[in-house]
């Protein structure tokens, strides 16, 4: 205590006292860390799977493709970087799609029961900068589901945490693992977040159709009323 009263008297005798050298006012300034750069929307790109060289198509992908890892990181899988392979399965029963890319690869896993489809797996490995990698599996999901013989759609911008160290973030999705016919999807389900955005403009439409009718019916009965008032009886 004693040296810093002596430093005070110190800078007043020699008149170059300023707030800054009050120590009971001296500012610690804490260094900000910027966070990860959000990623921009996937490009969206078209990848099929046939049983051998040469065979028919027996799987049909149409997908923009984001893979979220480690608090927020990750990268957009390139369409026109990336090479798919993958398997039709036995008797149906399974199928699988694999997306290779320079920094790593993205394989999914399909099953069927009862006549429906799902997403069943998925493996995920990408190469970091610090030159480790990330790898994490998730299995027994539900997601991507339709009738087997059908295509599944998501035309919106949707996230599905997979698990509690990755996520996938998909653009214009349609699927269709099995039953492909001449290598076109066939009708499509639509996903649930589909259907909600469409109850917005339904609910709009719905509304403006009201108020239409309302008008006309007040419209006419104010014709009626007129044309009675203008004929008296003698």
């Amino acid at each position: 205590m004693a040296l810093v009263v002596l430093v005070v008297v110190l800078l007043l005798a020699s008149g170059t006292w300023c707030d800054a050298d009050d120590p009971r006012t001296s500012v610690t300034t804490i260094p900000t860390v910027p966070g990860p750069t959000p990623l921009p929307s996937p490009a969206v790109g078209s990848y099929s799977v046939s049983s051998r060289v040469n065979s028919s198509i027996c799987l049909l992908a149409t997908m923009g493709l984001q893979i979220r890892y480690k608090a927020g990181a990750g990268l957009n899988v390139e369409p026109n970087r990336t090479e798919a392979a993958g398997s039709c399965g036995f008797d149906s029963s399974d199928s699988s799609l694999l997306l290779s890319f320079p920094t790593g690869s993205a394989a999914f896993a399909f099953k069927q029961d009862g006549g429906r489809f799902h997403l069943h797996a998925v493996n995920v490995t990408v190469a970091l900068s610090t030159g480790k990698s990330f790898h994490a599996t998730a299995e027994n999901l539900s997601l991507w589901m339709a009738p087997v013989g059908a295509s599944y759609m998501c035309r919106g911008d949707v996230t599905h945490n997979i698990s509690d160290r990755f996520s996938l973030r998909t653009v214009t999705l349609r699927l269709q693992p099995f039953a492909v016919l001449d290598g076109h999807f066939a009708a499509a389900q639509e996903c649930a977040a589909d259907d909600e955005s469409m109850l917005v403009p339904i609910g709009v439409s719905a509304a403006l159709g009201g108020l239409i009718i309302i008008v006309l019916v007040a419209y006419l009965v104010s014709g009626k009323r007129k044309t009675y008032t203008g004929y008296q009886t003698l």
